[in-house]
């Protein structure tokens, strides 16, 4: 006797099973982009508030000194203007001699050759000629070098031994490297502050304007002075170059050693040279505070809104407002790191809003849209209050209108929602979903027609659930089930 054939299981329940399957990784996704959303918003915040205490302060000094900074006259100082914002472009009239201020070595050297030295900031080494590696590669990976050796200056001591090819030929190598070295040491010829200092213009040293009735320059002012010019002396005799020209001031310096002196132009093994570097300018442009005196120094912002004291110079020719401040502002980033911020919190609000596009792409592209405009609507307004320069920091509380824009533009599109399912399906988003199609049953091959529901229910939307009072119906009204819709076309085949 054969055996009874096994019950058919209705397709239904696999489709069921592949529904059920598909929520659950849809959690796993929307759980992590919520988390992922979450972690780029709060880096936002981080960035917004880290760009609001170290770079904001430098921007809205910038902003500050453009509207309310007074143009001054560089013929005299005008009293009206103490305490007060000013800029101008003046030439530099006075400065101190800074040789005078040098060792006393260096002092005696620099008298021999008849050099002053007037400027802002005097550096000077000492160095000595002796043999030097260079290595010369090639290739994108640099992989093959070759190490060549000349005389070179150098203002510390060379080791030999270091050199690639310093005891054979290796690869790279054409000769064995030289092993003549100095007699003595450079460190053994003087005592640190001779071979190598820096001498700085002292605070109100500097004066531009006019002679009688000039301003004077603040230590910091000084400071950004950073024009160098230097001088190259072949000999002895060629003292009488001017500091204005930008080349390298060479000088011998024997150290009271009369049988080395050797001049540049023919230089050994072990000579000395003395390059020196001054700062200084003939024409320099100021923003700052004017005080008591004529002085420039530091103006610092009459607000509680953070800034950073005002007191920029640019050296070199005459230059206007808007030049000295651009000038000044390549440093700025606050405008980079404010987008980098806005930026990361449009992307964490789309993430931690992505799963409403399972339900409705259009819908995300909605909420895509809102968030980036109440960004650039909240950087728009930080931008306008910066430039009318508001008491309080609102860059975080512009980044939290924009927030709140998104949020609202979400509440908004869901909302509307329900008026989009009920224009195509006839009813309200709350009660029905679009429809579903399930498999055949045991006693029939019609295709019936599910309606997913909120809580993941189907229920079945046959002719037969018409009836009020029928087995398994439906009741009429809100909960009334829907007549079957027509397969589409690619189905009936």
């Amino acid at each position: 006797r054969l055996a009874p054939p096994l019950p058919r299981i209705p397709e239904s329940i696999f489709e069921n099973l592949e529904v059920e399957s598909s929520r659950s990784q849809n959690i796993s996704t929307c759980g992590w982009s919520c988390c992922g959303g979450i972690l780029l918003i709060l880096a936002s915040f981080w960035t917004l508030g880290w760009n609001e205490a170290t770079n904001s302060p430098k921007e809205n000094s910038l902003v500050y000194a453009f509207h309310h900074a007074r143009n001054a006259s560089c013929d005299y100082v005008d009293e009206s203007n103490n305490d007060h914002l000013i800029w101008l472009s003046c030439p530099v009239i006075a400065s101190p001699i800074l040789a005078e201020d040098t060792p006393l070595e260096i002092r005696a050297t620099l008298s021999e050759v008849g050099l002053e030295l007037r400027g802002t900031q005097l550096e000077w080494w000492v160095e000595m000629l002796q043999w030097t590696e260079v290595k010369v590669c090639r290739g994108s990976r640099k992989s093959k070098c070759i190490y060549r050796y000349e005389k070179a200056f150098r203002h510390y001591d060379v080791d030999p031994s270091t050199f690639h090819c310093a005891t054979k030929i290796r690869t790279g190598c054409s000769e064995v490297a030289p092993a003549e070295q100095p007699q003595l040491k450079l460190a053994e010829l003087g005592r640190p502050e001779v071979l190598h200092g820096v001498v700085r213009a002292a605070p109100d040293s500097v004066i531009i304007g006019n002679p009688r009735n000039g301003y004077l320059l603040s230590q910091d002012l000084i400071s950004q002075i950073d024009t160098k010019a230097e001088v190259q002396l072949i000999n002895v005799g060629g003292a009488a170059a001017l500091l204005g020209t930008p080349r390298d001031l060479y000088i011998d310096l024997t150290l009271n050693q009369s049988s080395a002196r050797t001049y540049v132009a023919t230089p050994r093994l072990g000579d000395l040279r003395l390059r020196v570097s001054a700062s200084r300018s003939d024409f320099v442009s100021v923003i700052g505070k004017q005080e008591v005196g004529g002085r420039l120094g530091p103006y610092v912002i009459p607000t509680i809104r953070r800034s950073e004291p005002i007191e920029w110079l640019l050296s070199g020719d005459h230059a206007d407002l808007q030049s000295l401040l651009h000038h000044h502002s390549l440093e700025d980033s606050a405008a980079f790191w404010r987008f980098l911020g806005i930026f990361l919190m449009w992307l964490g609000t789309a993430l931690l809003l992505s799963p409403l596009g399972e339900a409705e792409p259009s819908c995300m592209a909605v909420l895509c849209v809102a968030c980036f405009a109440g960004a650039v609507l909240s950087s728009l307004l930080a931008t306008i209050s910066a430039t009318l320069f508001a008491s309080l920091p609102v860059e975080l509380f512009m980044a939290a209108i924009g927030v709140a824009a998104a949020v609202f533009a979400w509440r908004s599109c869901r909302s509307s929602r329900g008026s989009y399912y009920e224009y195509y399906y006839g009813s309200d988003v709350s009660v029905e979903m679009p429809l579903v199609a399930g498999g055949p049953y045991d006693d029939d091959d019609h295709v019936h027609w599910f309606e997913r529901r909120l809580d993941n229910r189907c229920i079945d939307s046959s002719d037969d659930e018409d009836d009020d009072g029928g087995e398994g119906g439906l009741s009429k009204g809100r909960h009334q089930g829907r007549p079957s819709r027509p397969l589409p076309l690619y189905l009936r085949e």
